[in-house]
């Protein structure tokens, strides 16, 4: 998971990780509340067209230029499944 790979990151590195999980997207803008200065945002989406996929997903850009402007930001999509 994303999560791991930053903690084994985080062996040889310092800075500080907090992860938020959160099923109801209305706790996304909650997040921006919890943020500092310097502080950094990953954000886990399923893929375009995937099953997990929802409505709000489609509106994250929008999210992210209005309430997480100040911050910096990476979106993550997992790995296309290979056959």
């Amino acid at each position: 998971t994303i999560k791991n790979l930053l903690l084994e990151y985080k062996k040889n590195h310092s800075f500080e990780l907090e992860a938020i999980n959160f099923v109801d997207w209305d706790d996304f803008l909650y997040i921006s509340s919890k943020l500092e200065v310097n502080s950094g945002l990953l954000i886990y989406l399923a893929r375009p067209g995937g099953v997990a996929r929802n409505d709000f997903m489609k509106k994250i850009s929008k999210y992210l230029r209005n309430y997480f402007s100040r911050y910096n930001y990476i979106l993550f999509y997992p790995e296309k499944e290979k056959k």
